[in-house]
């Protein structure tokens, strides 16, 4: 069993599982499986900091800031689309969970997708849906029709 979450994905996902109201095994794994994510966004982060050194004019070892042409703070960047490309590849990578170590915490957050009963709205409906794609929550419900018949 696995879950694959792009980066870009990372922090909202922490923040929607982290205002859950959950108890017991539940709020364990949970708690297990927030804790995974931020270690992957930290290093996402360090990731997209090495990725502007390496395309960015450098001032003291760090990417230069310069102002754009309507005064704004922006770093200096050699090639844009080089850069963009880059960026985009980074931001599409995906963190793969997976192992018998972390079966019974996908199969947990699944069903706390699966029985999640507050009302969503706006880019939180959005998000809830591609957590239910990403942990395959219609796919534990038909697995779990066809053990009952």
């Amino acid at each position: 069993m696995q879950v694959r979450i792009q980066n870009y994905l990372l922090n909202e996902a922490i923040e929607f599982f982290y205002n859950l109201k959950l108890k017991g095994r539940q709020s364990r794994m949970r708690s297990k499986l927030i804790r995974m994510l931020n270690t992957r966004a930290e290093e996402f982060v360090e990731q997209q900091k090495e990725l502007l050194k390496e395309h960015c004019n450098l001032e003291n070892g760090e990417p230069k800031i310069i102002k754009n042409e309507q005064g704004v703070d922006v770093y200096d960047i050699k090639d844009l689309e080089a850069y963009g490309k880059d960026r985009q590849e980074l931001f599409s990578e995906e963190y793969v969970i997976e192992g018998a170590d972390n079966d019974l915490m996908i199969k947990t957050v699944r069903t706390v997708l699966d029985e999640c009963d507050i009302e969503l709205s706006g880019r939180k409906a959005v998000l809830y849906e591609q957590l239910c794609e990403i942990f395959k929550v219609d796919e534990q419900l038909e697995e779990e029709t066809e053990d009952n018949w």
